[in-house]
């Protein structure tokens, strides 16, 4: 199940099929159980959480950008991840349950990072870097 995304968004139909594999693996952290890493203090992602990473997904990134790898942290947090092999390009999307997201990126251009960003906005920086380096073989 999707929930509601924010007024006015309705994600192109198309990303659904083209999103399947990170959007299932999204849904399967909602039957993680507390303490899901060994760790006894660590917190499965909220339902608002995983909404959130849904949301920039369908919402904010461009159907041309391959899709991210979804983690959870044991902090009640979701990130999606992008990065190479020798590692040279890096990119952390997180979200926190707090209707916005956060970023970290880098390459051989720099670093890049943002706070605060509305889910169905895709930060330039961010845009610039998976353009680069993220792009979904057609």
């Amino acid at each position: 199940m999707i929930g509601a995304f924010p007024d006015g968004f309705q994600p192109d139909p198309r990303l659904f099929e083209l999103r399947q594999a990170p959007i299932q693996r999204l849904h399967a952290f909602r039957d993680l159980e507390e303490g899901w890493n060994g760790d006894d203090h660590c917190r499965r992602p909220t339902d608002q959480v995983i909404q959130e990473a849904l949301t920039f997904l369908l919402c904010a990134l461009p159907v041309t950008i391959a899709n991210p790898d979804p983690l959870p942290s044991g902090e009640n947090e979701v990130g999606l991840y992008w990065t190479s092999p020798d590692r040279s390009f890096f990119v952390d999307v997180g979200f926190y349950g707090e209707g916005a997201y956060s970023f970290y990126a880098y390459d051989a251009q720099g670093q890049y990072k943002g706070d605060d960003i509305p889910l169905e906005t895709l930060h330039p920086d961010l845009a610039a870097i998976l353009a680069r380096h993220a792009l979904r073989l057609a």
